[in-house]
């Protein structure tokens, strides 16, 4: 029986709604190779994905990057995830290139990475001729309107248009 993991040491910054929405995401369309853009500080959404693949049981695997943040390596000590989480401390863009030299198609993409709009519109436009027919798609910080707490996320300000168009 596949259960949402509601006590986590490994919080990052995403809401609990976000957290929820991603790992459901992950359990309705069961992806068997998965992109993240910024495992971040903490690991949150890492945890949550690699947590829902481990529940189906399906072979799914994490690829995983952040060349900043190493904090979330507690996550990669879990023995449950070991064959799961594929950990890069590398930028995007290096992974992105690993993935398309392997053939390796992403048909799960979670973008959370830094805070520039440039590098969000580059990785996406790197890899989007090498995904699966199907790819879903998740960015956090997808609004780019003020939020409640008053700050401002501007990584989709390129990306948000360049895919509605």
């Amino acid at each position: 029986m596949i259960k949402y993991p509601t006590e986590s040491i490994y919080k990052g910054e995403l809401l609990e709604f976000e957290r929820k929405t991603l790992f459901d995401t992950i359990i309705k369309y069961q992806p068997k190779i998965c992109l993240e853009i910024g495992t971040g500080n903490g690991g949150g959404s890492t945890f949550y994905i690699a947590n829902a693949l481990y529940q189906l049981n399906n072979n799914g695997i994490l690829y995983t990057c952040d060349p900043v943040y190493n904090d979330a390596s507690i996550i990669f000590q879990n023995t449950l995830y070991e064959n799961i989480v594929k950990f890069f401390h590398l930028p995007s863009t290096f992974v992105i290139q690993l993935l398309i030299n392997g053939n390796i198609k992403p048909d799960f993409i979670f973008f959370d990475g830094p805070e520039d709009p440039n590098i969000a519109l580059e990785d996406f436009q790197k890899i989007e001729n090498s995904i699966n027919k199907g790819c879903v798609f998740m960015m956090h910080d997808w609004d780019t309107r003020p939020r409640i707490d008053g700050n401002l996320s501007t990584k989709a300000l390129l990306l948000k248009p360049y895919i509605h168009q």
